[in-house]
């Protein structure tokens, strides 16, 4: 069975450190490689290797970054982008005023609590840079919002003599959203004399990244891939937002993809693969942590899931999962005193299933054929001839494909767990971000614009063709149409900043099983 989880209201490095008896259970799978971190007294052995011959040093050592930038040669798939590359960027701007060659920079946010905090500097926001110069002095003036006049504020401050560099800061309470600062500034260092800077900055939210969705599998298999897809959202529209994405397995940081970039308003992907090495039930967590420039709501950065892991059988066993947004995700506000602002996610159609089969097919090289469908529209349709293993290890020989269109493909041939496994996933948003211990080491790649048709169905089929042995794998799922709404106002009421937001309607369906 998969699982569509929602965040609704609020729901709430095992692989970086190989500390002895630390998440001896979990083994962090990779689409493009396999890895583990285990203690010494971990129990890895599969049908075909004795305990004696697992050690925690053999199993951890493709981790390093130097064995992976090796690995491919430094060089990423075509398509994909760094992190710091940021697919769009429409944060409403921060204001900046020039005299001559010195730049000021001012930005006011503001937070959950109410508080706002201005921020001027002669450099850059959010910067580790050492701005230039020195504010030798600020006057700060609050606008009224019905008539935003510098010449009748509402209140004015003065700030003389200051000398903390080319950064200055201070925190306010009694400041609304879309209320506009003047500020005057006065520079020294820089040029010869005093700079005079004058600047208004209109005050915006800060940017609030909530995980808003897990699919994931709620049952799989032990030595069975599973792929975890995580939607991060900003919820507040106005500047977006910088983040590590982080995935947990009973409180044990997994795998990360650090620095996503979440534009105002928008939803993006992060995706972690796991391989279970006991039966039992996990806790998945996916976080985002590290939010810059600051999180509007911190109880919304996390999102659990169960899944249930089983021991392997002697059977067929599939599972698969669909999630169908029938219209985009929008909210609407009205901070502007009647001005009505409407931002969408766009529309997200995902689908993932996979097959796990006892036995090996002989390995690579194999003839590979995959489809997913959705009422007969082709959401994947792909076909390989003779392909070699992507990736192969002393337990695992495995071929993966990214498809252009944010899709991925896996056949994994594992003498280790004595099982074939294989996937198939369509996804979309505005941006997927792949984890660490992917080979390129978290990059994002872009949706693709046309997006599938849909049914009230989705079936895959998977066929592998190896060197001593054939699988067919398939199965299918019905869909079903379902909503969910909230309602969102700040502190102070609903006036100045109301907000309405809803998950519109969606098809969405899970499902697992085996032959009868």
């Amino acid at each position: 069975m998969m699982k569509r989880l929602a965040y609704f209201p609020k729901l709430s490095a095992c692989l970086r450190k190989t500390a002895a008896g630390r998440m001896a259970s979990v083994i962090l799978f990779s689409a493009i490689m396999i890895a583990g971190c285990t203690s010494e007294n971990s129990n890895l052995a599969g049908p075909d290797f004795p305990a004696e011959t697992v050690s925690s040093e053999r199993v951890t050592s493709v981790l390093k970054p130097e064995n992976i930038a090796g690995k491919k040669g430094g060089v990423r798939p075509e398509g994909l982008h760094p992190n710091s590359k940021r697919y769009a960027d429409s944060s409403m701007p921060s204001a900046s005023g020039r005299d001559g060659e010195v730049t000021v920079t001012a930005r006011a946010l503001r937070a959950g609590d109410g508080t706002v905090t201005l921020e001027v500097t002669t450099g850059e926001l959010d910067s580790e840079a050492t701005p230039p110069g020195n504010l030798s002095k600020l006057l700060v003036k609050a606008l009224d919002i019905e008539n935003p006049d510098p010449d009748e504020p509402i209140w004015e401050e003065n700030h003389n003599k200051l000398k903390g560099g080319g950064y200055w800061s201070t925190t306010y309470s009694d400041i609304a959203r879309g209320q506009q600062l003047f500020v005057h500034a006065n520079v020294r260092g820089i040029i010869r004399g005093t700079a005079v800077v004058k600047l208004t900055e209109t005050v915006k939210s800060r940017p609030d990244l909530a995980v808003v969705e897990i699919d994931a599998p709620s049952e799989s298999l032990v030595g069975d891939p599973v792929i975890v897809l995580a939607t991060i959202a900003e919820m507040q529209q106005d500047v977006g937002a910088t983040a590590d994405c982080v995935f947990y397995v009973d409180g044990e940081e997994i795998d990360r993809a650090d620095g996503i970039w979440v534009n105002a308003g928008d939803a993006v992907n992060c995706q972690f693969p796991a391989t279970f090495g006991t039966a039992g039930t996990k806790e998945l967590k996916v976080a985002v942590e590290n939010v810059v420039p600051g999180d509007f709501d911190s109880s919304n950065n996390a999102l659990t899931a169960l899944i249930e892991v089983r021991e392997r059988g002697n059977d067929f066993y599939w599972s698969a999962s669909a999630s169908i947004d029938l219209e985009p995700f929008y909210y609407s506000s009205n901070y502007y005193y009647g001005y009505y602002y409407y931002a969408g996610w766009g529309v997200r159609r995902e689908g993932q299933a996979s097959g796990s089969r006892p036995g090996t097919v002989g390995g690579f090289p194999m003839d590979l054929s995959f489809s997913l469908t959705s009422g007969g529209n082709d959401w994947v349709n792909e076909t390989f001839t003779g392909q070699q293993a992507t990736y192969s290890e002393w337990y695992d020989a495995c071929f993966y494909q990214y498809l252009p269109d944010n899709g991925f493909l896996q056949v994994c041939d594992s003498p280790y767990y004595n099982r074939t496994h294989a996937q198939v996933q369509r996804y979309s948003a505005q941006a997927t971000y792949y984890s660490a211990y992917y080979y390129w080491y978290g990059s994002y790649s872009y949706r693709n614009d046309v997006l599938p048709e849909y049914g009230t169905d989705l079936t895959f089929e998977i066929k592998v063709d190896g060197q001593t042995d054939s699988a067919l794998m398939e199965g299918s799922i019905d869909l079903h149409q379902t909503s969910n709404y909230y309602n969102y106002c700040d502190w102070w009421g609903c006036y100045y900043g109301q907000y309405y937001g809803n998950y519109p309607s969606y098809l969405t369906g899970w499902g697992s099983g085996s032959p009868q």
